[in-house]
């Protein structure tokens, strides 16, 4: 049986590390009731809102690119970026460079970085071009793939610049003698990025690491 002495001396958990696993389990039983609701919910149309018709498989595909492509800018891709990646997805086979610079009016050296942008994403992988000694760029269409791309993409875009901010926020001028409006600002920018922290947490929880370039 403990004595009062040795109760005393036994550690406590910090409560931010409390906190934490109690924000990573509420975000675990959010995500599953995300994953059933998709498996269980049928996919339909807004109400009142009829399908676009199209004459022609051609008239389809161009608004199809154009609407994949709207969407991807929505995440915060950037445009041209974004055309490139539904020009993949409608392609048949691999897709060269200069295939790109031809379909889309742009240069060489935007093709290039935006194929190989996609690539070190996850969005696509290259591939040889049959018959030729080429390799082309060919769109990930695997949806647990694609959603994973999806995912540590934005990590990516949205926690670089709040990694910029804690390295503000942990210059020497922040170590004290500050005034009442700088401390106030500067503790909610350390909140910021403990709870951006903790939401990156449980990401690479729920998605794992990620698989760029494979």
């Amino acid at each position: 049986m403990e004595t009062n002495d040795q109760r005393a001396i036994k550690p406590k958990k910090p409560k931010k590390e409390k906190k934490a696993k109690k924000a990573l389990r509420k975000a675990e039983k959010q995500a599953d009731s995300v994953r059933i609701l998709a498996e269980v919910a049928p996919l339909e149309p807004p109400r009142g809102r009829k399908a676009k018709s199209h004459a022609t498989e051609a008239a389809l595909r161009r608004d199809l690119t154009k609407g994949w492509a709207a969407a991807a800018r929505a995440w915060g891709m950037a445009p041209a970026c974004a055309a490139v990646h539904a020009l993949l997805l409608g392609a048949e086979g691999p897709m060269t460079t200069d295939d790109a610079m031809a379909a889309l009016g742009i240069s060489r050296g935007s093709a290039h970085t935006h194929l190989t942008g996609l690539v070190r994403d996850g969005f696509a992988r290259t591939e040889a071009v049959a018959g030729t000694r080429r390799r082309g760029f060919v769109a990930v269409r695997d949806v647990e793939e694609l959603v994973r791309a999806t995912v540590h993409w934005r990590r990516r875009v949205q926690w670089g610049p709040i990694e910029e901010l804690d390295r503000v926020a942990r210059s020497p001028a922040a170590e004290g003698g500050l005034g009442p409006g700088t401390e106030e600002l500067l503790g909610a920018v350390r909140e910021v990025v403990r709870a951006a922290r903790q939401a990156d947490a449980v990401l690479l929880h729920l998605f794992g690491p990620p698989q760029a370039g494979r």
